[in-house]
């Protein structure tokens, strides 16, 4: 289960491997405004089954479904990076996304994603692919600056009380 401490080294883990390539930069100057215990929040109150394969709609009567899982354990989808798509009626996409997983991995998913959306309703279906764990060879393209503000965005609803506490 994440816990402060748990989620600092993972956070702190992401970043040394995001920015290995650049030996000047240091690792403690892109985590340094980071919040942890409200990170931890967020994170917990997020945590959800990673599924295979899930398509659900905002309608009243509309179909959900769930795959199977991809992995054991539940994560939170932490950041996504958008790769290619195409708009018209239905959009697709097929996205990059890191995942913090209970034990403090941080897993790369690949998700292809088709969606309607009309007036009244809307409705997606997505497949994931699990790619492994993030490592210095990844190809994300986070930049120090938005790795901050991706951490404090997170902070939001603890901030204004929004979210529900939990005990770590």
């Amino acid at each position: 289960m994440f816990t402060v401490k748990g989620v600092e080294e993972a956070i702190r883990e992401m970043a040394r491997l995001l920015y290995a390539y650049d030996e000047d930069m240091d690792v403690e100057e892109a985590v340094q405004g980071i919040d942890y215990e409200n990170v931890t929040q967020y994170l917990v109150n997020r945590l959800e089954p990673i599924y295979s394969y899930k398509a659900k709609g905002d309608c009243e009567k509309s179909f959900d479904y769930f795959g199977k899982e991809l992995m054991p354990q539940r994560g939170t989808l932490i950041y996504r990076e958008f790769d290619r798509g195409g708009s018209d009626i239905v959009v697709t996409s097929y996205e990059k996304e890191l995942w913090i997983l209970e034990d403090m991995t941080l897993a790369v998913v690949m998700c292809f994603s088709v969606g309607v959306v009309g007036d009244d309703m809307a409705y997606s279906t997505e497949f994931r692919t699990y790619k492994g764990e993030l490592d210095a060879d990844n190809g994300f393209a986070i930049e120090p600056q938005e790795m901050e503000m991706l951490f404090q965005d997170m902070c939001c609803e603890q901030y204004e009380w929004e979210a529900p506490y939990y005990e770590t």
